[in-house]
């Protein structure tokens, strides 16, 4: 047999194994995607919920601000209102003593 002859079973074998060889490889790119793919999805989960715990916080922390305002204001009111007391209060003592000393009337020289 000559040579030449020889080679035609390699060839039609290369030949046949091309199609096989070009499934291969577009097999793995296509697994390679969609690994690829089965990350981004991952990462995007791992971020979804991530965004919700963060979202939580922040909803919890902008309650916590809210609350904490209203009971800023309730302070103050009840200061405002200790300090308007406290000046009544004050006004009072003034005007009893001032009665008191009219009730008391004159004193002599040299007593208090």
């Amino acid at each position: 047999m000559s040579t030449a002859v020889q080679l035609i079973p390699l060839g039609v074998a290369a030949i046949a194994a091309v199609p096989g060889l070009l499934a291969y490889r577009q097999s793995q790119r296509a697994k390679r995607q969609a690994d690829v793919l089965e990350r981004a999805k991952v990462d995007a989960q791992a971020y979804e919920d991530a965004r919700k715990i963060y979202q939580a916080a922040i909803e919890q922390l902008e309650k916590t601000v809210e609350r904490q305002d209203r009971e800023l204001a309730e302070e103050r009111r009840k200061r405002r209102e200790l300090e308007q007391t406290g000046e009544t209060l004050r006004k009072r003592i003034v005007t009893l003593e001032r009665e008191i000393e009219k009730l008391r009337g004159p004193r002599p020289p040299g007593r208090r």
